[in-house]
């Protein structure tokens, strides 16, 4: 097995031990406005209900973003595991300094804390592989101002 696919693995099995122990009560109340990344290439490669886990759906999706591409703030309802493909991965997550991630490297997103991704490489594209468990019926991605 190679790298990616050991790291691809490790993503699933954290993800699914993660929306285990948020379970149904993790879901918000109110109506959230979805938020949709501008100039991000996605290809869904699994969306459905999450097996074993009541009212959750599991999604993976591979993301191409253009250089210089600037994400919009957002927050996610449901944990969140971003494996970088290729290139530089910077996070701009509220309450913290400014960290990247290189290819090979995994990020955790925080349940419901702010943040905004960017691709700093003004030459190159942005390649990541992302995993999440949303609540059914929720946005993956949620606006935030």
């Amino acid at each position: 097995m190679d790298r990616s696919a050991i790291a691809i693995s490790l993503i699933v099995a954290g993800g699914l031990m993660a929306a285990v122990v948020a379970g149904p009560d993790a879901r918000a109340t109110d109506k959230k406005e979805a938020y949709v990344s501008p100039e991000a290439e996605t290809k869904a490669l699994v969306n459905e209900p999450l097996h074993g886990v009541e009212a959750q759906v599991v999604t993976i999706h591979r993301l191409t973003v253009p250089p210089g591409w600037v994400g919009g703030k957002h927050y996610h309802s449901g944990p969140v595991y971003v494996y970088v493909l290729e290139g530089s991965f910077t996070i701009d997550e509220q309450g913290k300094e400014r960290r990247t991630l290189k290819a090979g490297e995994v990020y955790k997103e925080p349940i419901g804390t702010t943040m905004r991704a960017r691709n700093l490489n003004t030459s190159e594209p942005l390649k990541l592989l992302v995993f999440q468990v949303t609540p059914e019926g929720e946005p993956r991605m949620v606006k935030a101002e």
